[in-house]
């Protein structure tokens, strides 16, 4: 999903996680995936290291971010609340708003030991054109 620079007409992300669970990434017509991207160190600590890859993200693409407070669970693999989200019913198209409801109202975020914040930004739903 996210790898090497996509062809000149594309819209694209430069993405780099610091210590962080990857964002959504959800494209018109597409199931919500995670962004598949290497771990780097938590920001501050000194040892850098980031690699970052290009996102492609055509028109109308969502692109939600998160704090690990929304899917991690005390005695559960961190894997399975990333899988959870992916599976949430979030369309592209939706307003914001719903979005955001929704990734929030899944499996027992009350329940979240931890805060949770949730940025959620969506690419324009018209090429942008020449520049």
């Amino acid at each position: 999903m996210c790898a090497g620079p996509p062809g000149p007409a594309a819209e694209l992300a430069v993405l780099a996680t610091a210590g962080h669970v990857p964002p959504l990434v959800v494209r018109p017509g597409t199931a919500p995936e995670l962004a598949d991207l290497p771990v780097g160190p938590p920001l501050g600590t000194g040892f850098g290291g980031y690699e970052s890859r290009h996102c492609p993200l055509p028109p109308g693409t969502l692109l939600p971010a998160y704090t690990d407070g929304l899917v991690e669970r005390r005695g559960e693999d961190i894997d399975t609340g990333l899988a959870a989200l992916t599976h949430a019913s979030v369309t592209a198209g939706n307003a914001l708003p719903v979005i955001l409801n929704t990734v929030l109202d899944r499996p027992a975020p009350a329940n979240s030991e931890d805060d949770v914040t949730l940025l959620a930004a969506r690419t324009p739903r018209e090429p942008l054109g020449p520049r």
